[in-house]
């Protein structure tokens, strides 16, 4: 049979060529209102969805199934609508048919045969999902939950715009609501196969009032975006019960009609692949999808909550807590509140309704207002924005109970709440560096050693500015760690961690890579904002990419003045870059196969960092190390190795005008002295390589830097091949040195799991032996302690992972004394088992 056929006479070769009789089942399934019961086992109905393939191609292998019709004797297809569909080519691939017909044939003996047909790309049961929410008209506008979710300020800097467009896939919408009047699309009924998606049950009205009630007109009740418009898509009956394949097709048809925003307030019990397609179909369009939990009290979502890519969201009371009957389970993404929840009702009434199903659409809402505030947000920096700025109910971070915490929607768009405004203080760290795109995974680390808890306000900014923000109580005697690729769209990020008056948090970033082929990790420690910024290391040669990260964390414009020292002179650049943003230069584009040093001079205070990639002599990695904001006359390293397959060099730039000679001391780990002196032009660099430094051969070292005025810079680069618990690894780091010795240090980054080693390096600069006493903070609240006798003038060296085993740990370190002490904290690790490297 050719496919030019025309269309009648296709359907009267299919009707006379097979025939076909299945039982479908559809396991029925809670819908999103708490009151709602659950329908038993024994309503089974026969329908199966079957996915078939797109195009001409499928109509195709259909149309050859139908003439080897006697292979199928027992299965009868209606088809005449799947080949108008596939002559018109008119969906996107899979096409999905929902399918109801009596017969005598087991569900799964039929689930096998129509899987064994051409054109066939899988088959599955059409599960019902069901919404039966029990409600009780009232003209009362109890709204309480609004200011608990900060709506009242962020309508003071949004309301919504009336180009966004929020799909209510539900029971339909009563489109003459006062309340909504003016603001429905013409949508369609999935039901009844019309386009007319009036709500005669009631509950896709009420979610829609959440969603968008005007607050300007002093009547009735108040949404969370005043202005944007609805798409009611009906794929819930009037009893309020449908099934998964009147969703699917709702959600493409929301998708395909200018959706920005779909919320699903309905629920099953059943995976789906076809169900998961239609939610892939949707992201690819770049709609965000927000649904409700289930409120069944269990410890899985239901479905499409359950589905990759949905914000899936639960249910809590007036006092912020759990509802009890929200569902729970990993993949729950946020809270809102969902008892006794005041909306819209169809006829120009009003009704409090509880579930799940109330506290979707607030999320959907909140999604309405950023992307009014922010045009061209993409849903998964939307979603992140909400997720980062929730308020945490439960463990610190992401908990299975809870998800990221509660819908805070004034957060979201970047206001703050004033009593924590006057909580935080001028304590400050910054990071220019960080990157979220393929390949790449950043972290935060905050290590508190105080015994009270701290509040903590982290932010992040992108090339064109703020991206979200977040504040946590860092716990006492702890560590806390974020991990940036679960919070923001991939991309460049510099951060911003404020602290409260007073606050001992110390910040520190990690980043492990996949960088074009070469695999590491660096770390990196936070530092306050500077007009000056300086480093001794640089270099474009082969097999080496080296970059400036510089961010702006303030208001205005900050002009930029950059100095590249070379042998061959000083060269410089003048940029200016915008506020608060930050900016990548690759070096190697602007000198090329050089070595240097670098300065940076700015008119504001901003944060700068070097990042450099290499692959040379045998060994790849990649560094990073924040700049250094003074010139010194001391510098003092803890770390240092010259044996096996490491090589250590200093490297000292002098960015004055002046002559200055450098004596460096190396302190032996058993207490040996050995020195060189330096000496360095005007605007120049020096390098020494320690490893062949007589006396200093296969050799635990120590270095001061004693420079005459107005002094130098200093950093030590250490290329390696190391052999430990994690096999062997390769790569190198770069660390700036410390301006002066301290009798207290801490060190934020640090794991003893699997595949890590942490060690922590102490300096003894004084003349006679020094306790040393080192408290071991962990992410799960463990602690451990340790004290350790360091002879004169030496350096010692102690493994993190022998004190506190399997857990992401910080380091205090102490000498009760008041020894002058240089400390510094050294990773080897094996990343995920693919990326292999250390930092400092």
């Amino acid at each position: 049979m050719a496919v030019t056929k025309g269309l009648q006479e296709i359907k009267l070769a299919i009707v006379a060529a097979i025939s076909f009789a299945v039982i479908l089942m559809a396991v029925p399934l809670i819908g999103a209102g708490v009151e709602a019961e659950a329908a038993g086992l024994d309503e089974v109905e026969s329908r199966l969805i079957i996915a078939w393939e797109n195009g001409r191609q499928g109509l195709e292998t259909l149309l050859d199934t139908i003439e080897q019709g006697p292979r199928f004797d027992d299965l009868l297809v209606r088809v005449p609508s799947i080949i108008e569909k596939l002559m018109e080519g008119r969906w996107s691939a899979p096409y999905i048919q929902s399918v109801e017909l009596p017969g005598e044939i087991e569900i799964e003996e039929a689930i096998q045969k129509l899987s064994s047909l051409p054109g066939v790309l899988y088959v599955e049961p059409d599960t019902r999902v069901s919404v039966d929410s029990s409600c009780k008209n009232t003209y009362y506008t109890n709204q309480w939950y609004l200011p608990q979710i900060g709506a009242d300020r962020a309508w003071e800097v949004e309301v919504g715009r009336d180009d966004v467009v929020v799909a209510v896939v539900d029971t339909g919408v009563d489109a003459s609501h006062p309340d909504l009047a003016g603001r429905i699309l013409s949508g369609y009924d999935f039901v009844d196969g019309d386009g007319s998606a009036c709500d005669h049950n009631g509950h896709g009205t009420h979610v829609a009032g959440i969603i968008a009630a005007s607050g300007e007109d002093g009547t009735g009740v108040t949404g969370l975006a005043w202005r944007i418009r609805i798409l009611p898509v009906k794929v819930l009956d009037d009893g309020g019960r449908g099934y998964y394949s009147d969703v699917i097709e709702g959600i493409r048809y929301a998708a395909d009609n200018g959706a920005g925003v779909i919320n699903l307030s309905l629920g099953g019990g059943a995976d789906s692949r076809a169900l998961q397609e239609a939610v892939d179909y949707a992201l690819s369009r770049g709609v965000a999808v927000a649904a409700a939990a289930g409120n069944d009290g269990l410890d899985s979502l239901s479905y499409p909550a359950a589905c990759k890519g949905v914000i899936a969201v639960g249910a809590t009371d007036s006092d912020d807590r759990p509802a009890s009957f929200s569902n729970r389970g990993e993949g729950l993404d946020l809270m809102a509140p969902g008892v006794s929840i005041y909306s819209d009702y169809p006829g120009g009434s009003y009704a409090y309704m509880s579930g799940t199903s109330m506290a979707a659409p607030q999320v959907a809402g909140a999604m309405a207002l950023l992307y009014s505030h922010y045009p061209g947000l993409s849903s998964g920096e939307a979603g992140k924005k909400l997720c980062s700025s929730a308020l945490d109910l439960g463990q610190q971070g992401y908990d299975s109970c809870s998800g990221w915490g509660l819908l805070r929607v004034d957060k979201a768009l970047g206001l703050e709440d004033e009593e924590r405004e006057d909580e935080l203080g001028d304590v400050e760290w910054y990071f220019a560096e960080g990157y979220t795109g393929p390949g790449f995974d950043t972290y935060i680390l905050l290590e508190n050693p105080a015994p009270e808890a701290s509040s903590a306000r982290l932010e992040l900014f992108g090339r064109e500015g703020p991206i979200t923000s977040l504040n946590v109580e860092v716990a006492g005697k702890s560590r806390m760690t974020f991990h940036l690729n679960d919070m923001i769209a991939p991309g460049d990020v510099a951060a911003h961690v404020r602290l409260g008056e007073g606050s001992r948090v110390q910040a520190q970033r990690s980043i492990y890579f996949d960088y074009d082929g070469l695999r590491g990790g660096h770390t990196s420690r936070g530092c306050p904002a500077s007009s000056e910024w300086y480093f001794a290391e640089g270099y474009t040669g082969p097999g080496f990419d080296t970059y400036l990260l510089v961010f702006n964390p303030g208001e205005e414009m900050a002009r930029l003045e950059i100095s590249w020292m070379e042998p061959g002179g000083v060269h410089e650049d003048v940029l200016d870059l915008p506020p608060l943003t930050r900016l990548t230069l690759k070096v190697d584009d602007r000198l090329p196969d050089r070595e240097m040093a670098m300065a940076v001079t700015s008119d504001r205070p901003v944060v700068a960092e070097r990042a450099m990639y290499f692959d040379s002599g045998g060994r790849q990695g990649g560094s990073v190390a924040a700049g250094s904001s003074e010139i010194s006359g001391e510098w003092y390293f803890a770390e240092g190795y010259t044996g096996g397959e490491f090589d250590e060099w200093i490297l000292l730039a002098n960015p004055s005008g002046d002559e200055i000679q450098a004596d460096i001391v190396f302190q032996h780990g058993d207490g040996m002295i050995v020195e060189r002196e330096m000496a360095l032009s005007p605007y120049s660099r020096a390098t020494l390589h320690v490893d062949e430094v007589t006396g200093l051969d296969d050799a635990e070292v120590s270095a001061t830097v004693v420079a005459t005025e107005p002094g130098v810079v200093a950093e030590r680069a250490m290329y390696f091949r190391y052999s430990g618990s994690m096999g062997e690894v390769e790569g190198g780091h770069v660390a700036g040195g410390s301006s002066q010795p301290d009798s207290c240090w801490l060190v934020p980054e640090g794991y003893t799991g699997g595949g890590f080693e942490s060690w922590i390096l102490v300096s003894n600069l004084e003349d006679r032996a020094v306790t040393v006493r080192v408290d071991i903070y962990g992410e799960s609240g463990s602690c451990a302690s340790g004290e350790y006798q360091v002879a004169p003038h030496s350096r010692f060296t102690i493994k993190e992972n022998e004190l506190l085993s399997g857990e992401g740990v910080s380091a205090e370190l102490r000498a009760e004394d008041g020894a002058r002490l240089v400390v510094e904290g050294a990773f080897y690790f094996n990343y995920r088992g693919g990326i292999d490297g250390g930092s400092t």
